[in-house]
């Protein structure tokens, strides 16, 4: 199972680095404060991914071990708020 783990916890952190970049952008071009609380929320899945990928591959600086199906959950709550935002913005895009 920690193949698995190998492969999960450095994609959660990528992902979660990507996806907090998109936020700062999007922040600096909208304004938006909303996208204040995403960003945030995405920055905090930036610092668990970091800490799970230093427990991961430097185990005798921080001993973290996380279940696979957690990444997994960690990864659908990812795409899922980052899809309500884009289509909540899409919606208020049209309207405007």
């Amino acid at each position: 199972m920690y193949y698995l783990e190998d492969l999960l916890v450095p994609w959660v952190t990528i992902f979660s680095f990507v996806l907090f970049l998109i936020a700062i952008i999007s922040y600096n071009r909208t304004r938006n404060k909303r996208l204040i609380f995403v960003t945030s929320a995405f920055a905090l899945f930036l610092i668990k991914g970091i800490l799970l990928t230093i427990g991961l591959y430097f185990p005798s600086i921080l001993s973290v071990h996380e279940d696979p199906l957690i990444l997994i959950i960690d990864i659908v709550l990812l795409l899922a708020l980052y899809f309500g935002i884009l289509r909540k913005d899409a919606r208020n895009d049209a309207q405007a």
